[in-house]
C-alpha cells in the first residue's frame, strides 16, 4: 500500500467532516460563497490526492487558527498513516472488524504517540515552515468572518518508513521491559513487586493493545501477589515480638515499619529491622492482663493488607 492510499483513509473521512462543518457555518453566516480567498483561483492539489504529499485543511475564526487546526490535520493523518501499518502488522487485525475498532486503536495510537517523547521527536519536525502550498478562503465578514485554511504538506513514502520504524523500535522498547518483569521470577523486597505494579500501570498507559493486554494481567499476578505475603512468628513473649514477612516458601524483606495495635494501652519502645527479621519491643504497664489481651502488626502494600495478632499476659 502507497503512502497516498494509507494517507487517503483518513483524509477522506476528515475532508467530509471538515467540508460538512464548514457548510454549517457558512449557511449559518448567511452566505454559501467565499469572501475573500488567497488567490483567484483554487489549486488543482486543493480536492485531490498527489503521492509524496498530505492535503489536509482547518477551519477557525482567524487566519492562525484555521493555519493551526490544518498543521494538526496533517499530523493526524500522518499518526493514522502509521496506525494503518500498525494494526496490519503488530494487531493482527482484519479488514472485516469494525471500523469502531479500528477508530478506538487510532485514538489510544495518537494518545500514546504524545505520552512518550522519544517517538513524538520524529513527529516535532512537522512544521508550517516545510509547507509546500497553502490556499485559504474566507466565509463572511467582520465579526462573522469565518477561514478555511488548505496546505499542501510533503511527506514521502521514506518518511512514513521511518516513522514505522521509530514507532516499531519503541513499541519493542515497551514489550521487553513487560517481559523482564514477566521473567522475575523472585522478589527479595516487597519495594521490588510495587515498583513493577506501578511500572506496568504505566506502560498499560502507553503502550498497544497487546502490550496493555500483557501489562494489566502481569499487574493483577503481582497484586495477588501482595496478597500472599504474610507475617512469620519467629518468637513471641509478652513485651517481645520477633517475625519475618514471608511470600511463599521465602522471606522476603520491606522498608515498611509495621502499623502496631493493641487490645490495650501499651508502649512501643522500638521496632528494629534486620537483614532477615524484625523485632517489636513493648511494655504493657497499663494493661489488665487477667484477661486475654493482644498486640497486631498490620502492613498495608498498595491498599492491600497483612497482618497477624500475638497474644499476651502475665
Amino acid at each position: 500500500m502507497t503512502t497516498a492510499q494509507l494517507l487517503s483513509i483518513s483524509h477522506l473521512v476528515k475532508k467530509y467532516l471538515c467540508i460538512c462543518l464548514i457548510a454549517l457555518i457558512v449557511a449559518s453566516c448567511g452566505s454559501h460563497r467565499a469572501t475573500m480567498r488567497s488567490q483567484r483561483k483554487a489549486p488543482d492539489w486543493l480536492h485531490g490526492i498527489q503521492q509524496g504529499y498530505v492535503i489536509a485543511v482547518g477551519s477557525g475564526w482567524s487566519h492562525d487558527e484555521a493555519r493551526d487546526r490544518a498543521m494538526n490535520a496533517v499530523r493526524e493523518q500522518i499518526v493514522n498513516a502509521i496506525a494503518v501499518q500498525v494494526i496490519a502488522q503488530t494487531e493482527q487485525l482484519t479488514r472485516e472488524e469494525t471500523r469502531n475498532q479500528f477508530t478506538n486503536f487510532v485514538d489510544h495510537f495518537e494518545t500514546t504517540v504524545n505520552a512518550r517523547s522519544e517517538f513524538v521527536d520524529a513527529l516535532r519536525g512537522i512544521s508550517i515552515s516545510r509547507v509546500n502550498d497553502f490556499y485559504w478562503e474566507q466565509f463572511g465578514r467582520g465579526t462573522d468572518a469565518f477561514i478555511s485554511y488548505h496546505v499542501k504538506y510533503p511527506f514521502s513514502e521514506a518518511e512514513l518508513r521511518g516513522l514505522i520504524a521509530d514507532f516499531e523500535a519503541y513499541d519493542r522498547r515497551i514489550g521487553n521491559e513487560i517481559d523482564a518483569i514477566d521473567q522475575r521470577r523472585n522478589y527479595d523486597t516487597v519495594e521490588q513487586i510495587l515498583e513493577d505494579i506501578n511500572r506496568l500501570r504505566y506502560l498499560a498507559q502507553i503502550g498497544t493493545n497487546e502490550k496493555q493486554r500483557r501489562s494489566r494481567a502481569l499487574r493483577s499476578r503481582l497484586e495477588y501477589m501482595l496478597l500472599d505475603i504474610r507475617i512469620q512468628r519467629m518468637e513471641d513473649r509478652p513485651g517481645f515480638i520477633r517475625y519475618h514477612l514471608r511470600l511463599y516458601d521465602r522471606p522476603i524483606e520491606t522498608r515498611q515499619t509495621p502499623d502496631i495495635f493493641a487490645t490495650c494501652p501499651i508502649r512501643v519502645g522500638k521496632v528494629t529491622a534486620f537483614p532477615e527479621f524484625t523485632e517489636v519491643d513493648y511494655t504493657f504497664d497499663d494493661c489488665d492482663t487477667r484477661s486475654p489481651q493482644s498486640v497486631t502488626l498490620s502492613y498495608s502494600f498498595e491498599g492491600f493488607r497483612t497482618e497477624r495478632s500475638f497474644s499476651f499476659s502475665r
